[in-house]
């Protein structure tokens, strides 16, 4: 399945289902919504519906095209790209308005991330 990239346009990023403003970037950067748009997409793909944060990290960039600024070196955390820490963030700001966990569609499990019945439900009403 290939992202709709319509889908990760956020026109008003203070709307609460493009990241509520969580990380709108002026510098070329994929914002955490759009981030967690993709994240939502592997996981519907996958048969449990769950995935480890390496192994989205490593099915990312097959979905997704990384700008060079999104690959730049985390400033916080070393040994990762600034996309990495945005993926990994997506529990940190799980109480965040817009944030997908903080929606009710995906859930932090051990290690990664699960999508939820209403993360499926999204998917499934875009495709109709």
């Amino acid at each position: 399945m290939s992202i709709d990239v319509t889908f990760l346009e956020c026109k008003n990023h203070n709307d609460k289902l493009c990241g509520g403003g969580l990380m709108p970037d002026g510098q070329n950067r994929t914002t955490e919504a759009e981030l967690s748009a993709v994240v939502l997409e592997i996981l519907y793909d996958r048969p449990n519906g769950r995935s480890t944060v390496q192994q989205l990290i490593a099915a990312i960039p097959r979905r997704l095209v990384l700008t060079p600024e999104d690959q730049a070196q985390s400033d916080t955390r070393p040994n990762e790209e600034i996309w990495e820490q945005r993926v990994r963030n997506i529990r940190s700001h799980h109480n965040t308005a817009g944030n997908y966990i903080a929606e009710g569609l995906l859930a932090a499990v051990d290690g990664g991330y699960e999508i939820t019945a209403m993360g499926r439900l999204r998917i499934e009403n875009r495709q109709a």
